[in-house]
């Protein structure tokens, strides 16, 4: 179901990196190049359209974590299969719920859009919101 937005866990395993940012949209553009850092240095030659979709993604979602959310805010991506996991938690215990663009959901409706899926996981300590991107590796 693409871009579908669902609760619940999905399975992990190839995390290549995490990083914590401050309560602050100046982080922002670091958020960003931190993606695109890590993404093209694990696929040196990755299409810049796919690379330009994943730090996309990340930049919504920790739009949305600076903006709703609460601290601590940390950005994970996994990378392992077909696809790129984003994740980017807050310490807002609250689900995220979509809202139409117009009264400022835009940035979910984005993700849907690109993600092949996305969800939410919340538990006592905060939530994480996370997309997937399907991503064909080359054999």
């Amino acid at each position: 179901m693409a871009g579908a937005g669902r609760d619940g866990d999905i399975a992990t395993s190839g995390l290549a990196g995490r990083r914590s940012f401050a309560a602050d949209l100046g982080e922002l553009a670091r958020i960003r190049w931190w993606v695109r850092e890590v993404v093209s240095g694990a696929f040196p030659g990755v299409p810049a359209g796919l690379l330009n979709d994943v730090v996309l993604v990340a930049d919504e979602l920790a739009t949305n974590a600076l903006r709703h959310g609460e601290p601590p805010h940390e950005v994970a991506l996994d990378l392992a299969g077909p696809r790129v996991l984003v994740e980017v938690r807050d310490g807002d215990p609250h689900p995220v719920a979509q809202q139409s663009p117009e009264s400022g959901g835009g940035a979910l409706a984005v993700v849907a859009a690109v993600s092949s899926r996305w969800g939410q996981r919340v538990d006592q300590h905060g939530k994480t919101v996370w997309a997937e991107l399907d991503w064909p590796r080359p054999d």
